[in-house]
């Protein structure tokens, strides 16, 4: 199921739209402002990011700059009563994926993100870089070059991998690691086993990227 982040300054915008995507499956989660949207966009993991933009201190324009400092690669769609010229360009500048009009119907917008979503499918067929660590990832044959060289990693240890590199600079809860690597909600994640298979990683391709964020979980600082 594919995670949303919606932010919208309106409580009545955010309900109803949480309720119409949830019934075309996906899974929600909203804030009414963009500080809140930026704590939330740390601690999920999330698909899609919807935004308004006139909000409050921060309008959407400051606050997608601030996602993709951190994660370049997020997929932004603004959803805004806007009718500037100069607030359609300024997000198409910072590679907004969409650009929409609330007011657009309904089967629009949904046809929308799901092109959306479909091209991070398409982008998942390419390849990964790290230049600081010397690493390229083959997504198709799942396989692990460390300065040209085939590393063989366990599908455990290539998953976390993948799940790093696409999220560098941000810092991952080991509760967002777990459910994201071994597919299970769990309120006791036993930290013994992230961290067995992290300094395998570490091992195996001599990283010095991956830090262990004390009382939280781990991030890849490139």
């Amino acid at each position: 199921m594919k995670k949303i982040l919606l932010v919208d300054d309106s409580a009545e915008f955010c309900s109803f739209m949480q309720e119409f995507l949830e019934t075309h499956g996906f899974d929600v989660i909203t804030a009414q402002d963009p500080l809140e949207g930026i704590t939330l966009f740390r601690k999920s993991m999330v698909d899609l990011v919807i935004t308004d933009l006139k909000m409050g201190e921060i309008d959407g324009i400051q606050f997608m700059t601030l996602i993709q400092e951190s994660y370049p690669e997020a997929k932004v769609i603004i959803l805004t009563s806007s009718e500037s010229e100069e607030d359609e360009f300024r997000s198409l500048d910072l590679k907004a994926d969409e650009y929409l009009k609330k007011g657009t119907s309904l089967k629009i917008i949904l046809k929308r993100i799901m092109r959306v979503l479909e091209q991070e499918n398409k982008d998942s067929e390419e390849v990964l870089f790290s230049k600081r660590e010397g690493l390229t990832i083959k997504k198709r044959t799942r396989q692990v070059y460390k300065d040209n060289e085939l590393v063989v990693l366990t599908r455990k240890e290539y998953d976390l991998l993948v799940m790093f590199l696409r999220n560098k600079n941000r810092v991952l809860s080991r509760e967002v690691i777990f459910r994201s690597v071994w597919n299970k909600e769990s309120q006791l994640v036993d930290s013994r086993v992230i961290a067995t298979h992290i300094k395998q990683i570490r091992a195996k391709l001599s990283l010095t990227s991956l830090y262990n964020i004390r009382g939280v979980g781990y991030e890849w600082a490139e």
